[in-house]
């Protein structure tokens, strides 16, 4: 049977504070007639010698991009999306220069929860409105946050997990590798979201943790290898991101192991992952992640503080929901695809 699941939208209040970091490199505009709002987006670029170089972000970051310029067009505003770097100082200084340009709203999207603090101080300062994504910022911080819904949306996939686990494979009990990152608080979530929506559906699993590896395909490769090679009775694996679930396969390949003796979750949404999602049986569930909702919801949020129905200083956090695909069709990948990536002919054939 085939299936899509998703979660409801979660919005709750939440006390942020901090202190910043980030590094501007160019920007697209987008025209619009005169008098409409100006909006400007600051985008993380992460630079070939960072560490954690990506995760989702080299498909994502394209996917966000064209989710802004889809909506200034449907929304009539002008668009001036900036790309920053990693540190404090970047986000500062590409804020600096959206404020010279004399944009009436900022979204700024940070890896670090410390990075947008002098940013947002800087725009607030100038009477400009501010709201973050990408990592939820530290107490202290004080402005609204979109982001997608981690741990409800995982604990979801860790019930389906659990269930398709029971149904595949009656009687044995599931020993689940997890590949993450513990250091990343939007990974922390989507690690125990998982396990206790796995738990509330089987509590007998035995969980093998394996060592933190970088978010790359080739740090998660190296982790499932020598994890396969000391547990060879892991039957399955739930991946963070999809760049983990790429090297949990490769792994499989280099030890000769069937595909279809472990089964694969994962998290992220990538053309790639969808295309595993249709094609590789032993790829149970895939979260799509939900990137056109929260571009869509953050721009509701700064069009509540242009209007003053949001003040500058909100704490709030708005959490969208994302779907998970279980046995989806080709056509279900497909809308997800073109309309959260942009792909408008994804080739889901090879």
């Amino acid at each position: 049977m085939r299936k899509i699941f998703s979660i409801t939208v979660s919005i709750s209040l939440v006390l942020l504070i901090g202190v910043g970091s980030l590094f501007a490199a160019g920007r697209a505009e987008e025209s619009a007639p005169a008098g409409t709002p100006t909006i400007g987006v600051v985008h993380i670029t992460f630079g070939p010698s960072y560490w954690f170089s990506g995760v989702e972000y080299a498909s994502f970051g394209a996917a966000y991009r064209e989710q802004w310029r889809r909506l200034s067009e449907e929304e009539n505003f002008k668009l001036i999306q900036v790309e920053a770097g990693v540190t404090a100082y970047d986000l500062e200084f590409a804020t600096r220069r959206l404020i010279d340009l004399g944009v009436d709203a900022i979204l700024l999207f940070q890896h670090d929860p410390y990075a947008a603090g002098q940013a947002v101080q800087l725009a607030q300062e100038a009477g400009i409105p501010v709201a973050i994504h990408g990592i939820r910022p530290a107490s202290g911080i004080k402005a609204p946050y979109v982001g997608f819904s981690e741990y409800e949306t995982c604990r979801l996939l860790g019930q389906i997990a659990a269930e398709r686990f029971t149904e595949q494979t009656p009687g044995v009990i599931p020993r689940v590798l997890v590949l993450n990152n513990r250091t990343v608080e939007r990974d922390v979530n989507r690690e125990r979201g998982f396990l206790d929506g796995f738990r509330s559906r089987v509590p007998d699993v035995e969980i093998i943790q394996a060592p933190e590896d970088s978010g790359t395909l080739e740090s998660a490769l190296r982790v499932a290898e020598v994890a396969f090679f000391n547990n060879p009775e892991i039957n399955m694996v739930y991946a963070t991101s999809d760049e983990r679930a790429f090297g949990v396969m490769q792994a499989l390949n280099n030890a000769n192991i069937a595909p279809a003796e472990v089964g694969i979750v994962a998290v992220g949404g990538g053309e790639r992952a969808m295309k595993n999602v249709l094609q590789q049986h032993n790829w149970w569930a895939q979260v799509g992640l939900n990137v056109r909702g929260v571009a869509e919801k953050s721009y509701e949020v700064l069009s509540m503080m242009m209007a003053g129905d949001i003040p500058f200083g909100s704490e709030r956090e708005i959490l969208v929901d994302s779907p998970i695909f279980v046995d989806p069709s080709v056509a279900e990948v497909r809308a997800y695809l073109q309309n959260n990536h942009g792909i408008e002919a994804p080739d889901l054939t090879k």
